[in-house]
């Protein structure tokens, strides 16, 4: 957890400040480390800003990379896409990539051909990554920055092949937050709802997306008034 004293004494001393960069760039402590990184991350100053963006492309300790885009993610900082774009595409630690996927921000403001490159390597982490919480971040994040079905392609190809379910619960809230009403996403949603073996979270999250499509065609309305019914005599069986 961040230090209010720390944080305090670092807004107004760059004598601490320094000291605390200093510090954590030293440090090999993992506790430390973390203490750091949550309390540089409250401190909104360019020079903080500048020394996340150099660690997180060059730190040697894959810790103080991850650290750093932890910090550039609490600052949340579009300076932070570029570097961010660059470790998804090079890094091998996981826990890396997993804070480069946060320290991407919003898409607030960002032009469409701004936001190809991003797409575009999220689309390319949803479907190779090894690691399934980043494919599932990077489902939910192409939900927020994709825009139009060649964008959510990859995301409703994974809610029905991914073999991981929190992948495919992350896809499924990743199209409730596009709100394409696209008919290969309403299609796949639908048939999500309805596949009775599918994993509980899943179908849940899907008929979710579906009902923030609505009005829907005759098929998918089925299958989410169908659902509906299964959900709420299940809630009613634990009461």
């Amino acid at each position: 957890p961040p230090d209010d004293d720390l944080l305090a004494r670092l807004a107004t001393d760059r004598v601490a400040l320094e000291e605390a960069l200093g510090r954590m760039a030293r440090s090999a402590d993992p506790a430390e480390i973390e203490s750091l990184a949550a309390t540089l991350g409250r401190l909104r100053d360019p020079e903080v800003e500048a020394w996340a963006l150099e660690l997180a492309a060059g730190a040697a300790s894959w810790r103080l990379r991850a650290a750093a885009f932890d910090i550039l993610d609490a600052l949340d900082t579009p300076a932070a896409r570029d570097v961010a774009l660059s470790a998804l595409r090079r890094e091998s630690e996981v826990e890396v990539r997993r804070s480069a996927l946060y320290a991407l921000g919003e898409p607030e403001g960002v032009s469409r051909e701004e936001a190809r490159p991003v797409t575009a390597e999220l689309a390319a982490v949803l479907a190779r990554d090894a690691d399934g919480e980043a494919r599932r971040r990077a489902a939910v994040l192409l939900g927020t920055w994709g825009e139009g079905a060649g964008d959510l392609a990859p995301v409703v190809a994974a809610l029905e092949r991914d073999p991981d379910p929190g992948v495919r619960a992350g896809c499924a809230f990743a199209l409730e937050l596009a709100r394409d009403r696209t008919g290969a996403v309403v299609a796949a949603l639908a048939r999500t709802v309805a596949a009775p073996g599918e994993d509980p979270l899943v179908r849940e999250n899907a008929w979710r997306a579906l009902g923030a499509l609505g009005p829907l065609p005759s098929e998918a309305q089925g299958a989410w008034l169908a659902f509906r019914e299964e959900y709420e005599s299940a809630q009613e069986a634990v009461r």
